[in-house]
């Protein structure tokens, strides 16, 4: 404890510590930011300008634009004609400040004349008849972007696909999703064989059961192989980031079924945060979850025009947000940070070797004062000197200065320390072999996989040969379908 004398009496902070280990990585930061549209074109809104891309850009430090994908019908709230200006501006000024934008979209529902109950909005299915059709055109979305010069990233073929909305929707059952993507994602493939997909976008509480979307979907070496990464949307009960909460344990099965099948996890959408300081910080933990315990990749808000920025400024969830997506970039490992003394302190550090970066997000949900002492596990490879960046209910992600390994961290803060020129130490770390690229074929019956999921030249072993207990054995891995994806 260390004592401080103020006003004339004794205040008491905790004092806590916390070991970084150079030599254990986690998961790749592949980007961070939100879904674009929300009063930028569904309401005509005054966002789309020069200077609020560069704010939205520079100062929040985005790097990663979710879109919707429209079917070109009537009484949509947009269409590609609407989108391509602003789009192409967004990455304009993206290439002009230097930044790595990825844009991605998420299919709200597949034209009209394909699905169950003829129209775009009130749920309805995808018939199966059409899977084919609908793998063309999602494949002429990405052509939207390429006709532009943009390099689409990633999409998703469904949103949210257990739910009937009012809005446009489309059902989906976890086994017609994975028929979906098995017909579908081999012909976007075929045309655009660097676009990842990601799916299946379901909620957050619903990761640890069989019959959730993943199960179905990853127990299939067809459907699996034609996946880039796992996205769920994180709504859920629980936002404390402590083990023992219910939002870890879920981002904790996130974590470990993502990596039982060789997947970067990915969040693709959330809200609900109030726009004071209280909900400013209670996102911040759940992001700080999705990253430690969850071991996304990708974090994306819901939409960011006019819940993290307005027309001219950050709000202050955009400065909350801005203390992660400005200072971790794409590129970026999170590596292990064990030993964190105090139960209301949450560490989280990246290192970026071809940055010479290295970041540190702490935050201090108590109502008192921690100082901080960062230590590493072999004793040495820290950084010196940081800069210190904090967001409280009175501070928007402003410098504080420099500091060393030993700092003072307030009551009720976010605070992010960048160190730069920074080279991180030499250290043994055993990385899984690389995925291979999707194959571009229709299904497993006419071709064959390995254990894992990769397609295989003139092997013999098809899908419908795995046994339980036997499915990615190649890898060192003993569970079966069944194991990984509830949760043991």
């Amino acid at each position: 404890m260390i004592t401080k004398l103020a006003l004339g009496y004794v205040v008491l902070s905790q004092a806590a510590t916390a070991t970084i280990s150079f030599d254990t990585t986690h998961q790749t930061i592949e980007g961070m930011g939100f879904f674009g549209p929300m009063d930028v074109w569904w309401s005509g809104g005054p966002f789309y300008s020069d200077a609020w891309l560069t704010m939205i850009l520079q100062d929040l430090g985005l790097t990663m634009w979710r879109n919707e994908y429209y079917s070109e019908e009537g009484s949509q709230d947009a269409n590609w004609a609407k989108q391509r200006p602003m789009i192409e501006a967004l990455q304009a000024k993206a290439n002009n400040l230097g930044v790595p934008l990825k844009m991605i979209y998420s299919v709200w529902s597949p034209p009209s004349r394909w699905k169950s109950n003829g129209s775009l909005k009130n749920g309805g299915t995808l018939q199966t008849q059409y899977y084919d059709e609908y793998g063309t055109w999602l494949a002429d979305g990405v052509q939207n972007y390429a006709n532009s010069g943009i390099q689409l990233y990633a999409l998703s073929p469904q949103n949210e696909p257990a739910f009937e909305e009012y809005y446009n929707s489309c059902v989906f059952t976890a086994e017609q999703y994975r028929d979906m993507v098995k017909i579908a994602g081999p012909i976007v493939h075929a045309r655009y064989p660097d676009v990842k997909i990601f799916g299946a976008e379901d909620m957050l509480s619903r990761w640890t059961t069989l019959g959730a979307f993943p199960g179905p979907l990853m127990a299939d070496l067809a459907s699996r192989a034609q996946m880039g990464a796992l996205a769920v949307h994180g709504y859920s009960d629980g936002v404390h980031p402590t083990p023992a909460s219910q939002t870890a344990t879920m981002w904790n099965a996130v974590a470990r079924n993502c990596k039982s099948v060789g997947k970067p996890a990915w969040m693709t959408e959330t809200s609900g945060h109030s726009a004071d300081w209280a909900g400013a910080f209670e996102m911040s933990e759940c992001i700080y979850a999705a990253l430690k315990f969850g071991k996304i990749g990708a974090w994306v808000y819901w939409y960011g025009a006019g819940d993290l920025v307005t027309s001219s400024s950050l709000n202050k969830k955009g400065y909350a947000s801005k203390q992660f997506f400005r200072y971790i970039r794409p590129g970026a490992e999170m590596v292990q940070v064990s030993d964190v003394s105090a139960s209301n302190l949450f560490v989280i550090a990246f290192k970026h070797a071809a940055e010479r970066t290295f970041t540190v997000v702490v935050l201090n949900s108590s109502a008192s004062a921690v100082q901080l002492d960062l230590a590493s596990r072999t004793g040495s490879g820290l950084p010196t000197q940081y800069t210190l960046y904090r967001t409280t209910s009175s501070i928007n992600c402003a410098s504080q200065g420099t500091t060393g390994n030993s700092l003072s961290i307030p009551a009720s803060s976010i605070n992010t320390l960048v160190a730069t020129n920074w080279d991180p130490p030499a250290v043994s770390v055993e990385r899984p072999a690389a995925a291979a690229r999707p194959a571009a074929v229709r299904s497993a019956a006419t071709h064959t996989y390995d254990l894992c999921g990769r397609l295989v030249a003139g092997s013999s072993m098809s899908s419908a040969a795995l046994t339980p207990g036997a499915y990615c054995r190649a890898a060192g891995q003993a569970q079966s379908t069944m194991e990984v994806f509830t949760g043991k």
